[in-house]
């Protein structure tokens, strides 16, 4: 406990992640936030603890926030490895929306105990941006594991050696600009917008191939939508006079009310 409060009172950080919180009795949980509190208004306990909804569910008002590797693993599946259409990544997401209460989802990509989502993508920078997009319009608190924003990947499957999923970073002529561009521009989208932050989500269309959505907060609604596929697609939106225009792999991010919006481009054009 005084370690904890040592970090928030002589460094200043916000907050703790905590590994592994199911190897500790949950009163330590509710003893550790109650500590902290004592000493820095509002931290973050974030947690990092695997298992079914139900049982996770506990972890409300013991700890703040959990890691989502539901989440994680549905779009790895979908769109590192395409094993998983749009409609059905949909179905389940409208599912998954409901399964926490009282949690702050962490959500993620990859991290230091999986396998790189651009090496389980082949490579492809372009799933790893429509994943990225993914991750930061959908609700919850995005975590971007270090690397994954400039490329960085692996030799071989981490669950042989998970060193692999902690290579060295890669830094300046070495680090992919067009995909630091794309985190770059998402961030900022995100840190823009508070539907996009705090908003709600409601499933707009979903098909095999497009995953659409709105994030609504107040006054600001935006429209999130996402090409599961390799080809160039148009989509109907009800309510909506003009075609949805998608790129492969690509994604359009459009404030409603507006004509114009941000079409991002899989092919990085």
């Amino acid at each position: 406990m005084r370690a904890a409060q040592h970090w928030l009172t002589a460094y200043g950080v916000d907050g703790v992640r905590c590994d592994h919180v199911a190897g500790v009795d949950p009163a330590f949980w509710v003893e550790l936030r109650r500590g902290l509190r004592e000493v820095k208004a509002d931290p973050l306990v974030l947690g990092e603890a695997t298992g079914v909804p139900e049982w996770l569910a506990r972890y409300a008002g013991r700890i703040d926030a959990i890691f989502d590797f539901d989440l994680a693993y549905y779009v790895r599946q979908a769109l590192a490895r395409g094993r998983m259409d749009a409609a059905r990544f949909a179905a389940w997401l409208d599912e998954h929306d409901r399964a926490y209460p009282g949690l702050v989802l962490a959500t993620l990509l990859d991290n230091h105990d999986m396998n790189r989502f651009l090496w389980m993508a082949g490579g492809s920078t372009d799933r790893l941006k429509l994943a990225a997009t993914l991750l930061l319009t959908l609700p919850g608190m995005p975590v971007i594991y270090y690397g994954t924003e400039v490329g960085v990947s692996q030799r071989h499957d981490c669950r042989i050696e998970n060193a692999e999923a902690r290579l060295p970073m890669l830094w300046g002529a070495d680090q992919d600009e067009d995909l630091l561009a794309h985190f770059r521009l998402l961030g900022r989208m995100r840190r823009e917008s508070i539907a996009l932050r705090r908003g709600t989500r409601r499933t707009v269309l979903a098909d095999s191939e497009v995953f659409a959505y709105e994030r609504n907060a107040g006054d600001e609604t935006v429209l999130v939508a996402l090409n599961f596929s390799e080809r160039r697609l148009t989509r109907e939106l009800t309510g909506r006079a003009e075609q949805i225009e998608l790129e492969p792999l690509g994604s359009v991010i459009m404030p409603i009310g507006t004509r114009g919006g941000v079409a991002i481009s899989g092919s990085g054009d």
